[in-house]
């Protein structure tokens, strides 16, 4: 649902669009997809063809409908659901914290240039204050992944640099890998500048897999979390899941910090 580098923009045609046109039920879902069609998902649902009437009755008897995005369920959802209070608590933060929102905002213009979009100024949180502490203060405890890295200056094999040293630190498992790289390169700066005479910068860097593997720049995007939970699968986990040594399985990965010299000496 979330861009995971803060505020993404609201929604604010109705179910059925303007005029109802598309006989849905009227409701705006503000945190609902702009490209997610005219109609929410219960009424496509109740639209469907061939329903009878019984069906009907059973789906609105049996179906959750977040009032936020307008996803339906049965036990799996609530309203709202996890995904608007995660989206809503990380607004908060963003409020409460202008030099976290600075650093989002920087985070969104890095992926978009990656990714060859045009960098949108984000719009602010329209939840009210209260509510969107209340939500915060309800959101389950964070987890957390165990990371280590090393550093490469070059793409040749075996060549982690020794300088630059290597460390391995607990970081939450909700912040996005670009997140992650920027704690790696501000932990790393202080060896950086013994030789250089500025900080290493974000647009200087990769961050890559354990071996020299990189993975797509999108994938900055996904939380620690969801990053491993992507690459942990038979197919991929031997290329890009390392457990450091003696670290636990499930909890702990290692990427390397590519440092692209080039562009450092322009």
């Amino acid at each position: 649902m979330s861009n995971n580098n803060g505020p993404r923009e609201r929604n604010t045609s109705p179910c059925g669009a303007i005029d109802n046109v598309d006989d849905g039920c009227g409701i705006i879902f503000e945190r609902r997809p702009l490209d997610a069609g005219s109609l929410c998902q219960l009424c496509k649902r109740l639209q469907r063809p061939g329903i009878t009437r019984e069906e009907i009755q059973d789906i609105r008897n049996t179906i959750v409908q977040c009032g936020e995005c307008g996803i339906v369920g049965t036990a799996t959802i609530t309203d709202p659901c996890g995904s608007c209070r995660k989206e809503a608590a990380q607004e908060a933060r963003l409020a409460q914290n202008p030099e976290q929102a600075e650093g989002a905002q920087r985070r969104r213009e890095f992926m978009e240039k990656r990714m060859g979009q045009k960098p949108a100024a984000p719009p602010g949180p329209v939840t009210p204050q209260a509510e969107l502490a209340a939500l915060r203060s309800n959101t389950d405890k964070v987890g957390s992944f165990s990371i280590f890295y090393e550093v490469r200056k070059s793409n040749a094999a075996g060549s982690i640099d020794k300088t630059l040293g290597k460390s391995c630190t607990p970081h939450p498992e909700n912040i996005t890998m670009l997140e992650l790289q920027e704690r790696i390169i501000k932990e790393m700066n202080p060896r950086w500048t013994d030789k250089h005479l500025s900080n290493l910068q974000l647009d200087e860097t990769e961050l890559r897999v354990q071996g020299n593997v990189a993975f797509p720049p999108k994938d900055l995007g996904l939380t620690i979390r969801q990053w491993y939970n992507k690459y942990n699968t038979p197919e991929t986990r031997e290329a890009y899941v390392k457990t450091p040594k003696g670290m636990t399985k499930g909890t702990s990965f290692s990427v390397e910090l590519f440092i692209d010299m080039e562009k450092v000496c322009e």
